[in-house]
């Protein structure tokens, strides 16, 4: 005898809706359902886990293809695609909305998105190449040859198919229902409410005699609406507003105790994260185990995943061996997590030895340890462990939510930045372009969030929210709008709910720092007392050096400077006129082979940028070595000592080289706009070169001296020092004995100070 079979949105709302007194009835989730309505011969169903190794070793050999072709542009967003989860959600919505990427560039009428649907198309072309050779097809993502057709003999298996919607059908899926409902009754339940009225959630001839705030039921192949209910929503929200994060677990505790005095049973109360990341906190107070939560135990603190992290890490570190097999890699990865027994390791070991042994039919012999704990780390990290120990208060995020019934609930988080949340795939093509394309635009995505949580309102009959306010959190715009359709109630949650116990407040008393400068400076240490005395405390007394972080331009003016001095050090004690284009030729050379060394593709384009500027510099600027004859002194790599006014200096001078009968010490900066007078009025460096120099035996030590930057950005400019060699030696003086380490008096170089938080700045 035939059945009906029910297909629900989420886990929870299936295990709600199990008939205790059927053995195996005949329930489905969404996503099952709609792999099993397709067949396609000689193919099978590539599995989600396959997915990453076998996108990264296509963008691996496109990597390397660009490479050699040096198209830097490519290469930095190839560089994003390997470090996000764009590529395979953006190939999913076009596959779903049935668009062919060739044909979005007949849509880009201003050519926005040229060159990234260039390389995508590549991509994907090439993806699908992999697919075929590995006879899978990839959901939607099929090879040229794979050919769909509807599993008719499992549709026909039952009576009819009811559909509980609670999101949006796409156009795919909706196409297939059409071919379902041509064999078997399908029946959809639906809700609608201002958020998904205008959004493409069934077949126009289902909705246009639908409106809001009405639940449906009706039959797919006419469109008949067979039942209509009115939506209530909750006649009252209150809202709390908490000024930190953690604290919102207060109101959580203390609304489930309020609920359960008043008769409320346990498995009536949902607590909704928006944020499943807030589960840590829930997790770490539940002491008497009462939530129990569907998105599962963290994985990542189970001790196998830690240990896989390690070899991770010791796999970059050390050159552990030589290049391996893939068998023999896994072999090492099996063995390092085999010691641990408990539960939670028990079930990284069953996932990692499901995982490697996917991986077999992939080829990955050309990658190294590395990657394949990356690959793996990642894919462990999207996994869970049950919560077996868990209550009867389910903690849930939004998707799980839906379709599932309940009285009470929490819902915390819900801040602007976090509901709706926009991710990086669908800030890709705009919403112009989205909508000729008929493809959902960013607003579609927020509006149908939104109706997530509008069903969480309508089910409930009472509701708690919690958010935070400070500087940079308010809260969502959706309680604004829940406000204009019944009651909402704002309070202060701190007040309220205190996490921890309000203790008396203390006067504020600003610390202050003394002690005594060394008696052995450097430049670039004076510079920063001089600067802002408070940061050389924390810089150097208290050794907090290690916190700070350098990129940027300064990864650049380290590479600039290396450069130089590997090209000019095999001229060093040799008078000569230099060949500009031969040390242009040279300093590209360097760099070449430098940018082979790294893997960052914005590294790659900072270094083409800085080989454009470095052959306009040598090109444009009025260098000395262009018209007369040069003597190299010294270079960068040696060290000169200097004894002033009590203080000994160690300095490294760029370079200091003769010209006829002057002394150049020249200083090399990678700066925009740079004005020596305010840039580098704390900076005494170039007067130290020159004491230092004059302190020298250097043969040439009485010539005259002439000071230069050589501003790669900006050209040469010359540094007149007399009036900075009277106000350093009267700043060495009052160096000596106690110093105050204070602020810094001007504001200026708090702006990119990583110890602003420290001064409260």
């Amino acid at each position: 005898m035939k059945t009906a079979l029910k297909v629900y949105s989420s886990n929870r709302a299936l295990m709600q809706n199990l008939s205790p007194d059927e053995l195996l009835p005949p329930h489905m989730m969404m996503g099952e359902f709609f792999s099993q309505l397709v067949i396609i011969n000689g193919y099978r169903a590539l599995p989600k886990s396959m997915r990453l190794p076998l996108a990264m070793s296509i963008l691996k050999e496109c990597k390397d293809k660009l490479l050699g072709a040096k198209m830097i542009f490519e290469e930095s967003f190839l560089g994003f695609l390997e470090t996000s989860n764009f590529l395979f959600a953006f190939f999913d919505e076009l596959a779903q909305a049935q668009v062919a990427i060739e044909q979005i560039p007949f849509f880009d009428t201003y050519g926005d998105y040229e060159d990234h649907l260039h390389l995508l198309e590549w991509i994907e072309a090439r993806y699908k190449e992999r697919l075929e050779e590995l006879k899978f097809y990839d959901g939607f993502i099929m090879p040229k040859s794979a050919k769909i057709r509807l599993n008719e003999s499992f549709v026909k298996h039952f009576s009819e198919i009811e559909i509980f919607i609670e999101g949006v059908i796409n156009p795919r899926h909706q196409e297939l229902l059409g071919q379902v409902a041509s064999v078997v009754p399908v029946k959809v339940h639906f809700w609608l409410d201002d958020y998904n009225a205008d959004l493409n959630i069934l077949p126009l001839h289902i909705v246009q005699s639908c409106k809001p705030h009405f639940a449906y039921v009706a039959d797919y192949g006419s469109g008949e609406i067979l039942e209509s209910t009115p939506l209530c929503i909750c006649k009252r929200i209150d809202a709390y507003a908490f000024g930190l994060g953690i604290s919102q677990v207060a109101l959580v505790f203390a609304k489930i105790q309020e609920w359960l005095k008043l008769g409320v049973r346990e498995e009536e109360i949902v607590v909704i994260l928006p944020n499943e990341s807030f589960a840590k906190y829930l997790s770490l107070l539940d002491t008497r185990h009462n939530f129990n939560f569907a998105m599962g135990m963290d994985i990542k603190l189970s001790p196998a995943f830690q240990s896989l992290e390690k070899l991770l890490e010791g796999s970059k570190d050390s050159k552990m061996s030589a290049q391996k097999s893939y068998k023999q890699m896994c072999e090492v990865i099996q063995e390092s997590i085999l010691p641990y027994e408990d539960r939670q390791s028990k079930k990284v070991r069953e996932c990692v030895s499901e995982l490697l042994f996917l991986w077999e039919l992939l080829d990955l012999d050309f990658l190294e340890m590395s990657d394949i704990l990356s690959f793996l780390l990642e894919e462990l990290a999207q996994r869970s462990i049950d919560d077996i120990h868990g209550g009867k208060i389910r903690v849930m995020g939004v998707l799980e939510s839906r379709g599932f019934a309940y009285k009470k609930a929490v819902i915390v988080d819900c801040n602007k930045d976090v509901i709706p949340n926009v991710s990086e795939g669908d800030l890709f093509l705009n919403s112009r372009l989205r909508s000729e394309l008929k493809m959902p635009t960013i607003k579609d995505k927020e509006q149908l969030q939104k109706h997530y949580y509008y069903g969480i309102f309508s089910t409930a009959n009472e509701v708690a929210v919690a958010f935070v306010e400070s500087e940079d959190k308010q809260k969502a715009i959706l309680l604004d709008e829940l406000g204009q359709k019944t009651k909402l109630c704002y309070y202060n949650g701190d007040l309220l709910y205190g996490l921890l116990p309000t203790g008396r407040k203390l006067a504020y008393c600003e610390d202050r720092f003394f002690g005594r400068m060394p008696e052995v400076l450097t430049p670039s240490r004076l510079k920063t007392f001089l600067e802002c005395p408070r940061k050389y405390y924390f810089l150097y007394e208290e050794r907090m050096s290690e916190f700070s972080e350098n990129g940027g331009n300064a990864f650049l003016g380290n590479v600039l400077h290396t450069c130089l001095e590997s090209v000019y050090k095999p001229f060093i004690h040799r008078a000569m006129r230099f060949d500009m284009q031969e040390i242009i030729r040279s300093a590209e050379s360097w760099l070449d082979d430098f940018a082979k060394q790294t893997q960052s593709a914005l590294n790659l384009a900072e270094i083409e940028l800085l080989k454009c500027e470095l052959r306009r510099f040598f090109t444009q600027a009025n260098l000395s070595e262009k018209q007369a004859e040069v003597e190299i002194l010294q270079l960068e790599g040696e060290n000169m000592r200097l004894e002033l006014e009590g203080f000994s200096f160690y300095v490294r001078p760029d370079r200091i080289q003769r010209v006829g009968e002057a002394v150049e010490i020249i200083d090399y900066k990678y700066r925009k706009n740079l004005n020596i007078k305010s840039d580098m009025a704390n900076d005494f460096a170039m007067i130290l070169y020159d004491f230092a120099f004059k302190q020298s035996d250097s043969a040439y030590k009485n010539l005259p001296v002439c000071m230069y930057y050589w501003d790669i950005c900006g050209g040469v400019q010359q540094s007149e020092q007399q009036e900075k060699r009277e106000i350093l030696l009267e700043k060495l003086v009052a160096l000596k004995g106690d110093v105050e380490f204070s602020k810094a008096k001007d504001r200026q170089p708090c702006r990119y100070c990583e110890f602003v938080d420290l001064c409260d700045r």
